[in-house]
């Protein structure tokens, strides 16, 4: 099997719309020119594929949301696109609320899974 040859152009590859480049460097010591998780700061093959970095990337993307919600509304106040800044707002922050929910539900979970592992590990017998 043989690899592939390095790129022999320095031009940045294309990204996909609103994503930054993974911050992660390559073994070569360059830096990866992967795109990153959107919300993170890593591409999949750096560590965005992880469930925990995957949890808190998409809270992240629901947080700048929410804000950018409330400044377009901060923003409309008083002009004819107040309502529907508004109801953007409405939605946002049911999203954040739902998806907290969620993670407080997962705590939750895995606490109690935690609990169940400790008890089915049998004590060791004095002998």
């Amino acid at each position: 099997m043989t690899r592939p040859r390095p790129r022999e152009d320095s031009r940045p590859r294309k990204r996909r719309k609103g994503r930054d480049q993974c911050a992660a460097r390559r073994r070569d010591g360059e830096q990866c020119l992967a795109p990153a998780v959107e919300g993170a700061l890593v591409c999949r093959r750096h560590g965005g594929g992880a469930p925990q970095v995957q949890i808190a990337a998409r809270h992240f993307v629901l947080l700048e949301a929410h804000y950018t919600a409330v400044r377009e509304w901060e923003e409309a106040r008083g002009t004819p696109a107040e309502f529907d800044a508004l109801c953007r707002w409405s939605a946002a922050e049911r999203d954040l609320f739902e998806y907290e929910v969620k993670l407080v539900r997962l705590a939750v979970l895995r606490a109690r899974v935690k609990r169940l592992k400790a008890e089915a590990v049998p004590s060791p017998v004095a002998g």
